[in-house]
């Protein structure tokens, strides 16, 4: 049921593996090895899961483009590490910590913190996205490299990033050059 290969320069540029499955429980495993520990719940029972994920190794900066092919909710818990999520179709509505439900389109990414339960509500079944894993440690020592000085954590970044132009945008099309 697991389809492996070596799938080289992934579309943003990494080396990645891509990995199919139509089973729920390798879905749970790859999200488990590449990312965090999480539940995984198909939000429609007769729907029929197609997960693709094109992942990087697991390293201090983790990227996964990933789709379930299927309407799924997914918990997490509390990440430990800063994440971004940028849906290249669909939607992904999600919450994080005690903070309201978000949506993230194509224009604009989720931004995650590593601290507070991480839920993605519904992540839909046409909804393909990038995933950015950074490390927590390794954000703060560069931020704190960067301005020479202490950095109070954790980095509190803004909940969204708009990807549909200046800065945002630009960051995108850094992260598929990469």
């Amino acid at each position: 049921r697991l389809a492996c290969r070596d799938a080289g320069r992934a579309s943003w540029g990494m080396r990645a593996s891509t990995l199919t499955t139509d089973d729920l429980d390798e879905a749970r495993t790859i999200l488990y090895r590449h990312f965090y520990s999480n539940f995984v719940d198909v939000l429609s029972p007769a729907a029929t899961l197609r997960a693709r994920f094109a992942v990087t190794p697991p390293e201090a900066v983790t990227v996964g483009d990933m789709s379930f092919g299927t309407d799924v909710r997914i918990r997490f818990g509390e990440l430990g590490a800063y994440h971004v999520d940028v849906p290249l179709s669909g939607r992904l509505s999600w919450r994080q910590g005690g903070s309201p439900g978000r949506v993230a389109t194509p224009t604009e990414a989720a931004v995650f913190q590593p601290v507070g339960d991480t839920t993605l509500d519904h992540w839909a079944g046409d909804c393909r996205l990038l995933a950015v894993k950074i490390d927590k440690s390794l954000l703060e020592e560069q931020l704190s490299r960067l301005i020479d000085g202490p950095v109070h954590t954790p980095i509190r970044l803004g909940p969204t990033l708009d990807i549909g132009g200046g800065a945002g945008r630009s960051w995108l099309r850094l992260l598929r050059m990469i």
